[in-house]
């Protein structure tokens, strides 16, 4: 077992890099907590749930979670940790937000969302990501590590909470419970579809993972996301669209790539969602 704090301070603000091969405890999450990890995977136990949690994800909580972890992995399991302290959240959440505000209670409360992102698909990920290159540079405790960091993540972590709790809002079940259950699988969904937006959507298969009529699952899926899971997958192939033309990929070619039918049907879906037609990008 190896751990090694990059940095502290006296605010509770903490980095911290370890490689483990083996360990079942219960963990505090100290402030708002993001635990990465960066090879193999951690179990987690919190109330009634499971999380595993694999290269590339990160579980997020704050001081009202209480989780169990469990590792056993003889290559041993290399995890980030950042802790950012209460008063940091507070002060960058006060600045955006009125200090009595709905989203300041949920944030600091038991109503918190604990639950496991995918880095590429959040904002704190790609700060994540960028920590874990500073923390396997040489000297990188010594040059990069600084109070104002935690700002930084502070920033990144509450975009991405003001999204889900406006999100999770949107769904009007009178139990909280039932409001992130929902969420938790509508989630799911969502990253399938973002995973897979190349390939065919089975909306039955959605439904029935959501545990949901495909008609109630749609609707709900609307509510919540402001967008169908169709229309989510039209998006993610729209914007790889793009990206190919920028780099001179023939129309024709992105056209294939990204499954439309045919080029007079593509080019009017890049144009209603980006507000010109695709050839204007080559």
């Amino acid at each position: 077992m190896n751990n090694q704090t990059l940095y502290s301070d006296d605010r509770k603000n903490a980095i911290r890099v370890s490689n483990i091969q083996k360990i079942e405890t219960e963990i505090p999450f100290s402030g708002f907590a993001a635990k990465l990890v960066i090879s193999g995977m951690e179990k987690y136990y919190i109330g009634n749930k499971k999380f595993e949690v694999t290269a590339g994800e990160y579980i997020l909580g704050n001081s009202q979670t209480f989780a169990n972890i469990a590792i056993n992995d003889p290559q041993g399991v290399k995890g980030l940790c950042v802790d950012i302290s209460e008063e940091v959240i507070s002060e960058v959440a006060s600045f955006h937000f009125e200090n009595d505000s709905d989203f300041q209670k949920y944030l600091f409360s038991e109503k918190l969302l604990v639950n496991k992102y995918k880095q590429q698909n959040t904002i704190l990920g790609y700060a994540l990501a960028e920590l874990v290159e500073i923390s396997e540079a040489e000297n990188a405790q010594k040059k990069a590590f600084k109070a104002e960091i935690f700002y930084s993540l502070a920033e990144a972590m509450i975009t991405d909470q003001v999204a889900i709790f406006n999100q999770l809002s949107n769904l009007k079940f009178k139990k909280n419970i039932t409001n992130h259950e929902t969420f938790l699988k509508l989630e799911e969904c969502r990253e399938f579809i973002l995973e897979n937006y190349l390939n065919d959507l089975d909306t039955d298969k959605l439904a029935l993972l959501a545990g949901m009529s495909k008609y109630h699952f749609i609707r709900t899926f609307k509510i919540t996301f402001n967008v169908t899971p169709y229309q989510l997958l039209i998006q993610k192939r729209l914007l790889l669209a793009k990206e190919l033309l920028i780099k001179k990929t023939p129309l024709l070619q992105v056209t294939q790539a990204i499954g439309f039918s045919d080029l007079a049907a593509f080019s009017k879906a890049y144009k209603k969602y980006f507000g010109y037609s695709p050839s204007k990008e080559n």
